[in-house]
């Protein structure tokens, strides 16, 4: 129930505000954050993580600055602000390594990749996610993350068959220890791979799962895995695509007015304006 966690989470920053408990009003924010990024709503997530960085800088925490602009990243890069969103991601990392913290920098290096692949730098994306190869981390959902950014990389320079290794490699890690969210994220990269080597109805069946797993959320996520299944249906069920389709451009539409940024919006007008198929 995201809306109560929310309401739960304001009350506890308002009882920190009152206290003058600056380190947990903080926490909260970022766990707000972290709350109306799934929900699409970018605006007021990059409110609270900017609030949240603010704080950690003017209290010298500098392992939690790294978490903040992580998070700040991430929030940008929703918005479509890649630029910004890579170097506050940067930032992070350095802050990771300072630390030596091998799993947070890991999860920088991987984040950083998927943004600057999305921005059409495959090669650097591709140095970015074996760096985070490299570091070995243990944590299941890092891994993930890791081997999910790197089946899309390999998937954009048309190598299916060792897209496909690192996708299944990325499912059985978030299977083991990534959140829902995660692992629909997961899910939808693998059918991605399904469907590049030509079997649209499994990757229609795995895009059903990855629904599943959001459990009615109703947030960037879920737009993202109507689309890929309309993409999936449009030749072996083009009534269903379709649906699919109009679906994902209606989530779109509502979250962009709360300042998500979708680049496969225009594909979704492409596909809904007479693609093949539909």
């Amino acid at each position: 129930d995201l809306e109560g966690a929310l309401r739960y989470y304001r009350r506890s920053a308002e009882a920190h505000r009152s206290i003058g408990s600056r380190r947990g009003l903080a926490m909260v924010l970022n766990n707000m954050g972290a709350l109306d990024l799934s929900r699409g709503d970018v605006g007021m997530a990059l409110e609270r993580f900017e609030e949240a960085l603010r704080i950690r800088r003017e209290m010298g925490d500098r392992s939690r600055e790294g978490t903040a602009l992580l998070n700040l990243g991430e929030a940008l890069a929703a918005a479509g602000r890649t630029a910004e969103a890579e170097e506050r991601v940067r930032e992070a990392q350095l802050i990771f390594r300072e630390r030596e913290d091998p799993g947070r920098a890991a999860a920088a290096l991987a984040l950083r990749a998927e943004i600057l692949r999305e921005r059409g730098d495959v090669p650097a994306a591709e140095e970015a996610i074996r760096r985070a190869l490299d570091l070995r981390v243990r944590d299941p959902r890092v891994r993930a993350q890791v081997h999910r950014e790197m089946a899309e990389i390999l998937l954009s320079r048309g190598r299916v068959g060792a897209a496909e290794k690192s996708a299944e490699r990325a499912l059985f890690h978030a299977e083991a220890g990534a959140d829902r969210e995660d692992l629909a994220r997961v899910l939808r990269t693998r059918a991605r791979v399904v469907l590049a080597g030509g079997d649209s109805e499994e990757a229609a069946r795995v895009l059903a799962r990855a629904e599943e797993q959001l459990g009615g959320m109703t947030g960037p996520e879920l737009a993202r895995v109507c689309f890929e299944r309309g993409r999936a249906l449009r030749t072996t069920d083009p009534a269903r695509g379709r649906e699919c389709l109009m679906r994902a451009r209606g989530i779109m539409e509502a979250l962009e007015g709360r300042g998500a940024a979708f680049p496969e919006r225009a594909e979704v007008e492409r596909l809904l304006g007479g693609g093949a198929g539909l």
